[in-house]
């Protein structure tokens, strides 16, 4: 029942329905709900064909404390900056930072939660694969290819469209987002290397780090769905036992065919799996340790 489901997780996928990215291209079962479903019977749906909402509890908690840790910490610095202030404006300083951490709440939440959205859109697809790899299994022992043959092409092409409707809408802005960050990381770079003054270093070294870790953390959802691909369907179906019940339906070509499928998010025609995120995180964290180094020697001399 929806009541196992945390307050947190339901509320992300409220929100991530409402933005049109599950009701308009459903990423569960065979098919796509109408976009008139009501958003808990779409959970509900979700939850009764084995949805691991589990795995998204981290990610939920996340968008719900990060968000109001940032607004206290913000505020707290908003107060010792008000103690500087004179006793006749004092009061009304303190006045305004209070009246504004409603708005900040919302901003933050509103920020947090939409990226937070990519992780549950990615399990969405993952889920996808894997319901996908689970009617390849239950399909082989059948003889009747006419009937098998036709229903596994139009899963297909169903796990195809959504993937292709992803990369061409939510992951591509996502992707934009995530080479900003990467820009913001090397400007922040280059001025701790090319600065000869310590002047506000300690703000550069905290931007650099914080950006170079919302690349990476942006990333690993977009990546994990090629590896559902690769380990848990290309491979998973790659046994003795499955490969003998495909022969009386593809011959000697199921191997060949699934790896011809290469699911995946992609941009700019490649698919975006773990070796690229790896291969940027290395970079990245070479280049920040480098950077803070360098300034932490600047200073001390």
């Amino acid at each position: 029942m929806l009541s196992r489901l945390d307050l947190p997780t339901i509320y992300l996928s409220v929100r991530f329905l409402c933005q049109h990215l599950c009701i308009r291209h459903s990423t569960s079962g065979h098919g796509s709900f109408p976009a008139r479903v009501p958003p808990c019977c779409f959970l509900q749906k979700l939850y009764d064909r084995g949805f691991p909402w589990e795995n998204l509890r981290i990610s939920a908690l996340l968008a719900w404390c990060v968000p109001l840790v940032a607004v206290m910490l913000r505020g707290m610095f908003q107060m010792r900056q008000a103690m500087s202030v004179v006793d006749d404006s004092r009061t009304a300083f303190r006045a305004i930072i209070f009246l504004q951490m409603p708005m900040e709440c919302i901003f933050m939440f509103v920020c947090f939660g939409i990226h937070a959205l990519v992780f549950v859109a990615s399990k969405l697809h993952e889920h996808d694969l894997m319901r996908y790899a689970g009617a390849v299994v239950k399909a082989m022992p059948r003889s009747d290819s006419d009937v098998i043959v036709p229903s596994l092409r139009k899963l297909e092409f169903t796990v195809s469209a959504r993937l292709r409707y992803a990369s061409t809408t939510w992951v591509r802005f996502t992707v934009l987002e995530i080479l900003l960050f990467g820009i913001l990381a090397l400007v922040a770079c280059t001025r701790l290397l090319l600065s000869e003054t310590t002047s506000f270093t300690s703000g550069w070294s905290m931007i650099l780090i914080l950006a170079s870790s919302l690349v990476v953390v942006l990333s690993a959802p977009l990546a994990s769905v090629a590896e559902t691909f690769e380990y848990d369907v290309l491979r998973a179906l790659n046994n003795p036992s499955v490969l003998k019940q495909a022969q009386q339906h593809f011959g000697q070509q199921l191997l060949a065919h699934l790896q011809t499928l290469d699911w995946g998010f992609r941009v700019g025609g490649t698919v975006i799996n773990n070796k690229m995120v790896v291969q940027v995180a290395t970079a990245l964290v070479i280049t920040s340790v480098t950077a803070v180094s360098q300034s932490f020697i600047t200073i001390s001399q």
